[in-house]
């Protein structure tokens, strides 16, 4: 009888915790979606987080830059006298740029020395598939100037990882264009348009404000 007994009570403690397993697999297969769901919607919470603030420090830095270039005179004309460098266009350069591309030079004098030319170049590229924003400076002499934005100096990365990038230019009346032809006045407003492709109205606006600047010298 005493056999009898404890084989009765070993087999009644292995059938709970074959119960207790299944409720716990159950359990487990009943909160899991749920809790993989919850983590990935956090991961996404943080990721737009660190995006905004990407968003923002370029908007803060790029702001100042540009607003303090505008303040600086624009490019005068060539005079017929001044040699013209190799491969130098013979318009002067002035503020351009295109969906994908802005290039901003201005004059720059020190007291003592004649005028040098520098110039900040934004433009959007591509790297495995997606559109990162990159910045460049140079600064070099006048008849040796570049209308590649590209060739300025070496890039450095504003925003990355983006999924779509495009720059638009609003005048000093309000109208918005696709190109700033190279000219010696300013756009009021450089627009860019950034989407990270994380879902529906995720798509941003950058804008950065202009003075109208001096006049050409």
């Amino acid at each position: 009888m005493a056999r009898t007994g404890s084989a009765g009570h070993s087999g009644f403690a292995l059938v709970e915790l074959l119960a207790a397993l299944a409720i716990t697999a159950l359990l487990v297969a009943l909160f899991l979606p749920i809790v993989s769901t919850s983590l990935s919607r956090w991961s996404l919470t943080i990721a737009r987080g660190e995006r905004l603030d990407e968003v923002t420090r370029a908007r803060v830095s790029l702001g100042l830059e540009l607003e303090s270039l505008a303040r600086l005179p624009a490019t005068p004309e060539r005079r017929a006298e001044e040699p013209q460098g190799e491969g130098q266009a013979d318009a002067p350069l002035w503020f351009r740029g295109d969906a994908t591309s802005v290039i901003f030079p201005r004059l720059f004098t020190e007291p003592g020395k004649s005028p040098s030319l520098m110039a900040v170049a934004l433009t959007i590229e591509d790297a495995d598939g997606r559109l990162n924003l990159l910045r460049r400076f140079a600064a070099f002499d006048r008849v040796r100037p570049t209308v590649d934005p590209r060739s300025l100096g070496h890039p450095h990365a504003v925003l990355t990882q983006a999924v779509s990038m495009r720059f638009i230019f609003v005048d000093r009346n309000g109208e918005r264009r696709a190109r700033w032809e190279a000219r010696p006045d300013l756009p009021s407003i450089i627009e860019l348009w950034i989407s990270f492709g994380e879902g529906k109205d995720d798509k941003r606006l950058l804008s950065l404000t202009l003075p109208a600047g001096p006049e050409v010298q």
